[in-house]
C-alpha cells in the first residue's frame, strides 16, 4: 500500500476513528481475556508453598534454638534456688501451655491440606522439638536447683507455641485468606 491508499482508507472509514464509546462487545471481550489470564491456580500455588516452607523453616529454628539453649544451660554451673516454690510455679506454667499447646495442635489435624505427607512433615517437627524438651526435663530432675532449666523448659513452650499459631496461621491465611489468629487464651 502507498501513501495516498492508506490515506483514502482512514477518510473513509473516519467514523470509526472518531467515536467516543467502545464497542457493545468491548466489555465481554475484555472480561473473557482477564478470565484466561487469571485462570485458577492448582493446589500448589508458589505463595501456598512459600508459606508451608517457612513454616516448616520457622519449626527447624526454633528446634535448633531450643538445643542451643539446652547445650550452654547443661554447661553452666546452677543457683540455689527455692524448689519447691519453682516447681509449682513450673507446674502451673506447663499446665498452661500444654493446654494451649493441645488446642493448637487439634487445630493443624483439623486443617484440610492437599497433601498428607506436609501434615506428617509438620507434626515430625514439631514431635523433634519434645526430644529436646525431654532432654530439659531429664536435667532439670539432675539439677532441680537450676532455674536456667526452668526457664528453658518454659521458653520451649513459648517457642512451640508461637511455631503452632505460625503454622495454623499460614496455612489458614494461605488456603481461605483469613486474618491470623492467635490461639492464646486469656485465663
Amino acid at each position: 500500500m502507498n501513501w495516498n491508499e492508506i490515506e483514502n482508507l482512514v477518510n473513509e472509514h473516519r467514523d470509526r476513528f472518531d467515536e467516543a464509546n467502545p464497542s457493545s462487545q468491548h466489555r465481554s471481550l475484555f472480561e473473557a481475556k482477564l478470565k484466561g489470564k487469571f485462570k485458577k491456580t492448582g493446589m500448589f500455588s508458589f505463595h501456598k508453598l512459600s508459606n508451608l516452607a517457612a513454616s516448616i523453616g520457622i519449626l527447624i529454628l526454633c528446634s535448633s534454638v531450643t538445643f542451643f539453649i539446652y547445650s550452654n544451660l547443661k554447661s553452666k554451673t546452677s543457683n540455689p534456688i527455692n524448689v519447691s516454690q519453682t516447681t509449682a510455679e513450673l507446674k502451673e506454667t506447663e499446665k498452661y501451655y500444654t493446654k494451649q499447646i493441645n488446642h493448637g495442635l487439634k487445630q493443624i489435624e483439623t486443617l484440610k491440606l492437599s497433601d498428607p505427607n506436609q501434615k506428617k512433615a509438620i507434626m515430625s517437627d514439631l514431635n523433634s522439638m519434645d526430644r529436646n524438651y525431654e532432654q530439659l526435663k531429664r536435667d532439670q530432675k539432675e539439677n532441680p536447683n537450676d532455674e536456667r532449666l526452668a526457664h528453658a523448659i518454659i521458653e520451649h513452650y513459648q517457642v512451640k507455641l508461637e511455631a503452632i499459631d505460625q503454622i495454623i496461621n499460614s496455612i489458614s491465611f494461605s488456603q481461605n485468606n483469613l486474618k491470623p489468629v492467635s490461639h492464646e487464651q486469656n485465663m
